[in-house]
């Protein structure tokens, strides 16, 4: 069974919190959007992830698929300000 990353479009997020409460521990909030850390999930876990979003803001996707996400939607920056208060 293939392991999956969860991908969040922070740009969809309204930040109800629900990934956060299902994801294990492994999805936190940055600069005030949800993002996942680069845990490996079951499929059943999730898709469980991705179907507690009400605003299907949520996909699974391989290793490339996550850090091509992290980078497009600039994670890392948004981290570093996240340190930086």
């Amino acid at each position: 069974m293939a392991s999956k990353k969860i991908i969040i479009d922070r740009s969809k997020c309204i930040s109800c919190g629900s990934c956060v409460a299902c994801g294990e521990g492994k999805i936190k909030f940055i600069a005030g959007k949800a993002w996942s850390n680069e845990s490996d999930y079951t499929d059943d876990q999730a898709q469980d992830i991705i179907d507690v979003c009400p605003v299907d803001a949520i996909k699974s996707g391989d290793e490339n698929e996550y850090k091509k996400s992290y980078e497009d939607q600039e994670v890392a920056k948004a981290e570093e300000d996240e340190e930086d208060c």
